[in-house]
């Protein structure tokens, strides 16, 4: 009766864990990815949105901004991939 009752329960286990499982595999199936906005409309944005007053309120420091300068460097601990 005991060792019954012990399959009854491992295989209703069993059958939780199986049923579980498909259902976690059956909902990222439906999963839908989205497209990342192409980086240099993402950098034409901030760029726009960005200005040299907003950049004075920001940081009120005494630093001087060369807004023309097409070169952009940056420090090579700042470089990183956000997307």
């Amino acid at each position: 009766m005991k060792n019954k009752k012990n399959k009854i329960t491992n295989l209703l286990k069993i059958g939780i864990l199986f049923f579980g499982v498909s259902l976690l595999l059956w909902n990222c199936e439906k999963d839908e990815f989205t497209s990342h906005p192409n980086q240099s409309n993402l950098l034409s944005k901030l760029q726009s949105e960005f200005n040299p007053e907003s950049f004075k309120k920001a940081i009120p420091y005494e630093f001087e901004v060369i807004w023309n300068n097409k070169n952009k460097i940056y420090h090579k601990n700042i470089i990183m991939n956000f997307l």
